[in-house]
């Protein structure tokens, strides 16, 4: 007979409810809540780069849309927006800078929220793009203040010649 076989036979005793300790059974690991709070800021992550691409995208092929709010701004403001979100949307890919890059897109999403307040046409998409931003540069804040410390800390101790 078989060992699976055997412990199949066996009552529901405490060898089989984990008390006693088999070390030729693994009991699966549970999934803890910090890693899954991790995969899914990940994925936050991940759609926010892609809504940030696609956005820098209709600017670059100049989508209709988008250019008449850049029309009273200029063409090259309207492709350095689009630089930049391509920037931080590698950056939010980066595991060291995805703080520091969701914190630029706040930013930069609070002067597009004032611009089509200003300037007018909808503004839907930059309102939940700021929301995005917002909540991975919250979750990320303290990968945000390791960065600048490790950054104004290294900057200080060195000694240029």
């Amino acid at each position: 007979m078989s060992i699976v076989t055997q412990r199949l036979r066996q009552p529901f005793t405490a060898q089989r409810t984990g008390s006693h300790r088999d070390p030729s059974v693994r009991s699966p690991q549970p999934v803890r809540p910090r890693r899954v709070r991790d995969y899914l800021l990940w994925l936050l992550q991940v759609l926010t780069a892609v809504g940030f691409v696609t956005a820098a995208v209709s600017k670059f092929t100049g989508a209709d849309h988008i250019e008449v709010v850049f029309a009273a701004m200029g063409a090259p403001l309207m492709y350095t927006v689009g630089a930049l979100e391509i920037a931080g949307a590698i950056g939010l890919l980066v595991p060291r800078l995805c703080g520091l890059a969701s914190t630029a897109f706040v930013a930069l999403m609070a002067g597009a929220l004032i611009t089509h307040a200003v300037v007018g046409g909808f503004a839907l998409p930059a309102v939940v793009m700021f929301c995005l931003a917002v909540a991975v540069a919250w979750a990320r804040r303290r990968n945000t203040a390791a960065l600048v410390t490790s950054l104004t800390r290294g900057s200080t101790t060195r000694r240029h010649p």
